[in-house]
């Protein structure tokens, strides 16, 4: 009898541990999400500041995330369309331009720091993805968005 009460608090115990260090790494990564969001728009707003880009202030982004799991620091901005055309590839050369002055960097040289992954107009609104190249899940959602 005392046995089986033994191995039940085990049990206990051990789920309890198991259950804290879930929460842990749950709060973690929201931390780790949320600096990342946060970098992220402070460079996006200085490069389509630089580009005359209208934005409404402040920009809020969104987490892609939500599709394609947890851990991916990518994020969705939806602007008004400039009247003057601006590119995908402008804008990724500003992102680019601009982590460098910000000495960002990615944690893979084959990535520059800030990659737009998605880049649409409808509506008068121009969408698109910002992927901040900052962890593993990152570059393997990178990976993805390049096969499609």
């Amino acid at each position: 009898m005392y046995w089986l009460l033994i191995v039940l608090a085990l049990g206990v115990a051990a789920a309890t541990v198991l259950w804290w260090r879930i929460a842990r790494r749950r709060q973690a990564l929201r931390l780790l999400m949320r600096h990342s969001q946060q970098v992220c728009e402070q460079v996006v707003e200085e490069a389509l500041t630089v580009l005359h880009w209208p934005y409404d202030k402040p920009l809020n982004s969104t987490p892609v995330a939500d599709v394609w799991g947890h851990g991916i620091m990518g994020f969705e901005y939806e602007t008004a369309t400039p009247k003057i055309k601006i590119t995908q590839e402008q804008l990724q050369n500003q992102l680019r331009d601009t982590a460098e002055q910000q000495h960002l960097k990615s944690i893979d040289p084959r990535y520059p720091a800030f990659m737009i992954t998605d880049f649409w107009e409808r509506g008068g609104r121009t969408h698109f993805d910002v992927a901040y190249v900052a962890n593993a899940p990152t570059i393997a959602y990178l990976q993805d968005v390049q096969r499609v």
